[in-house]
């Protein structure tokens, strides 16, 4: 309720600009009220925590476009009130009036049309993302089907595939060697995809017949310059293990445990970190001695939502060995940042930001159409009487070679007719 007031006298001013914009004959004054208008939509982004949307607004609209606009105006002379009745030879597009009326009319029952034959109650859940992590240390490189859509192919031990969008509700994931015939599957499960949720398949386990495993995943916006880490444990023949900071060499009781008794096939809470380098160890939970991989230097990255999943690697001498597989993913961005707002108008409303650079053109296109004034041909023309650079005498002199001037200087007189008949 703390924002209610300014949004609604921001709004009314707006309005009123935009009224008083639509009213004015000045065409300087109207491009003003514009402007007015424009800070008004710069200043309710403020309000929707959007600081850097609210600068795009003031530099590009209050500012680039409207100065090419007023370019335009006083260039063509189009500050100057114009009279009412233009008067014969000029035309002042009457037309223009229906036809915007037309337009709006349209435009209203494009909008209006899904709003009033649609439920605005019923929306549509978005459909799961789903990927497929491989850290079964006997399945080989696999293919992951759904159903009979292949998922993901050629997945090595530590191997992720990139997140596909499948059906919500139950789905037949099924294991294959890659190459193989898809009815001799190594590993088959039901498992069931919620609607907008982003979910890894993990496959894991010793034996020929891995197992699968369905990890939720949290990929919304984090705090600044901080990641997101989930912990799954997927060696079963490991013990029960925590994640450890042991901090400094030569600083005692500065461990820091990170995680505790994460068991296997458990999925810890996932937590926020500062970015940064950190000195992390999966260590036996009953005995921090022993430590059971140890990450030196573990990069925790911003805006990323991170999962790592401790497993067990086949070595040379057939034995397992714990590791600690990490599967990076850039959470979502934060509303109102640079990073959102550029992924928005690049996906999102990429065309209509460009139906918008097409509107402002038009619109240029169309004020100097209106300001274009016709001449008047029914304007008499004033002849005015020439001015020579010399008197007549002397041009006349200049062409027959004789001065026809008396010698006092006083032009020649012409004979009396009268005289030149007789």
């Amino acid at each position: 309720m703390v924002e209610i007031w300014p949004f609604v006298i921001v709004g009314a001013i707006a309005v009123a600009a935009a009224v008083l914009m639509l009213l004015e004959e000045n065409a300087v004054h109207s491009a003003l009220y514009l402007i007015v208008v424009m800070a008004c939509i710069s200043f309710l982004f403020l309000l929707l925590n959007a600081p850097f949307l609210a600068m795009i607004q003031l530099t590009v609209y209050a500012g680039a476009i409207m100065v090419l606009f007023l370019f335009v105006i006083m260039l063509l002379g189009a500050e100057k009130v114009l009279p009412a009745d233009p008067g014969q030879g000029k035309n002042r597009m009457r037309w223009f009036t229906p036809l915007a009326v037309i337009l709006t009319v349209g435009l209203l029952f494009v909008i209006g049309t899904p709003l009033l034959v649609g439920d605005s109650d019923e929306r549509l859940a978005a459909q799961p993302m789903v990927r497929v992590l491989n850290v079964a240390p006997d399945a080989g490189i696999i293919d992951v089907y759904a159903g009979d859509e292949l998922i993901a192919s050629g997945l090595a031990f530590g191997d992720a595939s990139p997140l596909v969008t499948l059906a919500a509700g139950e789905q037949a994931i099924s294991i294959v060697e890659s190459a193989a015939d898809q009815a001799g599957a190594q590993a088959a499960s039901t498992l069931t995809l919620e609607p907008d949720s982003v979910q890894t398949i993990i496959a894991y386990g010793t034996g020929e017949q891995p197992t699968l495993a369905l990890v939720a995943e949290d990929l919304s916006s984090v705090p600044d310059r901080s990641s997101r880490v989930t912990v799954f444990h997927a060696n079963p023949e490991a013990p029960t293990v925590s994640f450890v900071d042991f901090g400094a060499e030569f600083v005692e009781d500065d461990t820091q445990v990170l995680l505790a008794d994460l068991a296997p096939g458990e999925r810890a809470e996932p937590v926020i970190l500062r970015e940064g380098e950190v000195d992390w160890a999966v260590v036996d939970a009953s005995n921090h001695a022993n430590v059971l991989y140890d990450m030196p230097d573990f990069e925790i990255a911003r805006d990323r939502s991170d999962l790592i999943v401790i497993a067990g690697q086949r070595i040379f001498d057939g034995s397992l060995r714990t590791v600690a597989v990490p599967v990076e993913t850039p959470a979502e961005p934060t509303f109102g940042s640079p990073r959102a707002i550029g992924f928005e108008l690049f996906t999102t409303y990429m065309l209509p930001f460009q139906l918008l650079a097409m509107l402002l053109l038009a619109a240029m296109v169309g004020a100097i159409v209106l300001t274009h004034r016709e001449p008047d041909k029914s304007r008499r023309r004033v002849i005015g009487r020439r001015r020579v650079s010399r008197p007549l005498t002397s041009v006349i002199a200049s062409q027959v070679g004789t001065d026809i001037t008396t010698a006092n200087g006083s032009p020649a007189q012409l004979p009396d007719a009268d005289a030149v008949g007789k």
